[in-house]
């Protein structure tokens, strides 16, 4: 199934931070992509990355963990991680595992602020 491959998209927020948009299966095979993925909008020292989980159909421990390894780089630097989830399964998830208590879990509509690119100038 076409929505079930595994793609990540990132944009750049007016404040500084990211928004990255996953979709398809986030596992064992593809989370080293969203870790990598991950890794480069952290080289860029933001100050928040936000990770929209609304298109994901599969989530398992390892799209976790990489999740985990994200925010434990970004506090430490003085950063937020905020998810975005779309559905009751996602959601549950990052509560049973006590991840709801480290990072904000937003539901749809997320309060995720404009990327940079989608920001109107204002024309004198």
């Amino acid at each position: 199934m076409v929505e079930d491959v595994f793609a990540v998209t990132r944009e750049s927020l007016h404040d500084g931070g990211w928004l990255m948009v996953l979709r398809g299966v986030v596992d064992l095979f593809t989370a080293p992509e969203l870790k990598n993925a991950l890794a480069e909008a952290l080289a860029s020292a933001p100050n928040r990355i936000v990770v929209d989980l609304r298109g994901v159909t599969v989530l398992d421990s390892s799209g976790l963990a990489a999740i985990v390894g994200a925010h434990r780089r970004l506090v430490h630097t003085g950063g937020t991680l905020d998810i975005v989830v779309g559905d009751h399964g996602t959601a549950l998830k990052f509560k049973v595992t006590g991840l709801d208590q480290l990072m904000r879990i937003w539901t749809a509509p997320p309060p995720v602020p404009v990327p940079a690119s989608r920001v109107a100038v204002p024309r004198r």
